[in-house]
């Protein structure tokens, strides 16, 4: 079938148009924005002047001559002017929402989210972007690679940042989202290359002596925690060259599932995970010399260790960078470089891990 060549990128459905199911109208309307569904919202030309600087240029200058900023001429005295809008009366109905005193709107998907910023940034209304950027930013909490996907695809740097640090809480590699066929190689290789920087700075925390030393040696904690030392010879850690360790095995095993889980999921709250606190707790009762002192040396070391990686995570920025091998993250120094490594003894018996 031929196409009609008669209709334009912003030709409207053909028929009536019929009112928004809910009106903005209040004290006498004098304006109506037709969206491009054919949906009509009286509304005021003074609210629309205060909330929306593109509609306050247009007024004011008198300026009003695209598609979308027309007036339309009043079919009588009684009949206020129509704006065409080339946005649908969903989008249309959220803005307002912003700039009337009105319930807020409910906005449950990424589509939407995006359709309404982009409109409330076209018509500079300060209020809508603020609201519309809060919503992004929790939808990028459940849904982060489709949230980056579409701000990539327009080029919105802050909301691409919002859904890279979003992005941390899952394990990016095993993540897919259908926007990701239309996404440049570039815009996902700085996903990935943050993604593992953010990685190998939180696990580094792990593998710095220095820092363990200073918790240990601050004299503002006046403590001598239960992780730092054991003297049973059934709580004892062994490196692979054979030699003992002092630190308790509990305490290396609950670094190490730290150490995993960060480098899948490199964000602060993924050293709080309980079930790894509680498996650690659960190994120290098998000490006697442990058991007392190890929930609550090891809740305060947690939330040291959890500020740590924050203030660790938080100076990485995404930036273009040679890419390495993004799943490997263990170092070949520190507390998980040849000590600890494959094999320790804990209560006496040897294990994997």
């Amino acid at each position: 079938m031929p196409a009609d060549k008669s209709r334009t990128p912003f030709s409207r459905p053909r028929g009536h148009s019929r009112n928004a199911p809910y009106t903005f109208d209040g004290p006498p309307v004098d304006i109506i924005l037709r969206t491009a569904d054919l949906v009509d919202f009286p509304v005021h030309r003074t609210v629309l002047e205060v909330s929306c600087s593109h509609f306050q240029h247009k007024f004011n200058t008198g300026s009003l001559g695209e598609e979308g900023d027309v007036a339309v001429k009043a079919q009588s005295m009684r009949t206020p002017p129509v704006v065409p809008m080339p946005e649908d009366s969903k989008t249309v109905d959220a803005l307002l929402r912003y700039i009337y005193p009105v319930d807020p709107p409910v906005i449950r998907t990424v589509d939407d989210a995006f359709a309404v910023l982009r409109a409330a940034r076209k018509y500079g209304m300060t209020h809508a972007i603020k609201g519309t950027k809060t919503i992004v930013a929790e939808l990028a909490d459940k849904e982060p690679l489709r949230v980056y996907a579409f701000a990539a695809a327009r080029q919105w740097e802050e909301e691409m940042r919002v859904a890279a640090r979003a992005a941390l809480a899952f394990p990016i590699m095993e993540m897919y989202a259908d926007e990701l066929e239309g996404m440049s190689g570039g815009a996902y290789f700085r996903l990935l290359d943050y993604h593992r920087r953010c990685a190998k700075a939180a696990t580094n925390i792990l593998s710095e002596d220095t820092w363990f030393q200073n918790i240990i040696a601050d004299p503002t904690f006046n403590w001598e925690p239960a992780w730092t030392s054991c003297s049973n010879p059934k709580c004892e850690a062994v490196r692979e060259d054979g030699r003992k360790d002092t630190r308790p095995a509990w305490f290396h095993y609950y670094l190490l599932g730290i150490y995993q889980a960060l480098a899948a999921r490199p964000r602060p709250q993924t050293a709080a995970d309980p079930q790894l606190f509680q498996a650690a707790i659960m190994r120290a009762a098998e000490c006697g010399e442990c058991r007392a002192g190890a929930p609550t040396d090891l809740k305060q070391f947690n939330t040291l260790l959890v500020q740590q990686i924050d203030r660790a995570v938080s100076k990485v920025r995404a930036q273009r960078t040679n890419f390495h091998d993004i799943t490997h993250y263990l170092p070949t120094t520190g507390w998980f470089g040849g000590e600890i490594g494959h094999g320790c003894r804990l209560a006496g018996k040897q294990e994997r891990v």
